[in-house]
């Protein structure tokens, strides 16, 4: 585990955790990109039953102190998205 890791599973990754109503959490090491440069480390994606869930979830205390705590990576250093799952 490098040391991105361990600072993600011991301070960031408790307060995704506590997220109410989050169903699953999946990390994903990026291990290079094809073409160009590599730009991310890792993908974390947060589950939820649907965007209203994941919203509330942002609003609560809970998801206070996670936005807080992403804000401490820096403005360029996390993005964020929202997927729905789609029928290929």
């Amino acid at each position: 585990m490098d040391d991105f890791q361990k600072i993600l599973s011991r301070t960031h990754l408790p307060y995704i955790r506590e997220l109410p109503g989050q169903q699953g959490i999946r990390a994903y090491r990026i291990l290079g990109a094809p073409i160009g440069e590599q730009l991310y480390h890792m993908m974390i994606e947060i589950v939820f039953a649907g965007e209203d869930e994941m919203q509330q979830a942002l609003a609560s205390p809970e998801g206070r102190r996670f936005v807080k705590d992403l804000i401490g990576f820096g403005v360029n250093a996390v993005t964020i998205t929202y997927m729905e799952e789609a029928s290929l």
